[in-house]
């Protein structure tokens, strides 16, 4: 059976006591879409909504990136998932301004979700399913720290992220610094003794790292572990 209600994941340590969706202060928004049409009905979806406080619009990237790079503090960014399509590089350059990004997707195919889920947002939308509850919903989740999910997409976006060939990618993105410092000296072919001088850590440290880095990465040895570092060129 289908469920209707959106989902919401916990994201741990990314939630922070300075950004509690009932801190007095507004969330700052700012909508980037290239459809003048779409981005000035979000905006004022968001001037609507009492948590908000200024909303600001962009309709291409390169004004995307000015305001990111200038003194403006934007708190929260609805980009339009056509600017960001296929281009992992464009997402990192927004996660540098520390803004938390809800990727607002044009439809539910497999193609679009596929690449939604490799850009990683703290959230994701649907145009033409968009209400001021659901909007409001959407970035009170965000705002705590949690990963929001409409109904529409959920299937999807789980179908994706639990494909074999995705569980390397995902896995990599849990790992702690340290345990990719672990596996990038695994995949150098360090023994553990070695890693732990390298490290200034126990033996016992470096096999609870080795460890974790082989459950996340879903490899039953060093040896594959290396071969998923190469494959997903982190070393």
């Amino acid at each position: 059976m289908l469920n209707h209600s959106p989902t919401v994941i916990a994201v741990e340590g990314s939630g922070s006591d300075a950004a509690r969706p009932d801190d007095e202060r507004k969330i700052s928004v700012l909508v980037a879409h290239p459809d003048e049409v779409i981005s000035n009905g979000l905006e004022s979806l968001v001037a609507r909504m009492p948590g908000t406080g200024q909303s600001h619009v962009c309709e291409d990237w390169p004004t995307l990136t000015t305001r990111l790079a200038g003194r403006e503090h934007d708190r929260l960014l609805i980009v339009s998932h056509r600017m960001v399509r296929t281009d992992a590089a464009k997402m990192s350059s927004i996660r540098h301004s520390s803004i938390k990004v809800v990727l607002l997707l044009q439809g539910v195919d497999n193609a679009e979700v596929a690449d939604a889920a490799d850009l990683r947002p703290d959230g994701f939308l649907v145009e033409g399913n968009i209400s001021i509850g659901g909007l409001d919903e959407a970035i009170r989740a965000i705002w705590r720290g949690q990963l929001y999910v409409p109904p529409e997409l959920t299937k999807g976006l789980l179908d994706e992220i639990q494909r074999p060939s995705k569980i390397g990618f995902t896995g990599v993105n849990l790992l702690t610094p340290r345990e990719r410092d672990t596996l990038k000296l695994l995949a150098e072919g360090y023994s553990n003794k070695q890693i732990a001088t390298r490290l200034g850590i126990s033996i016992n440290g470096v096999k609870r790292h080795v460890g974790n880095v082989l459950a996340k990465l879903n490899c039953p040895n060093r040896t594959l572990a290396a071969a998923e570092a190469v494959r997903l060129d982190i070393i």
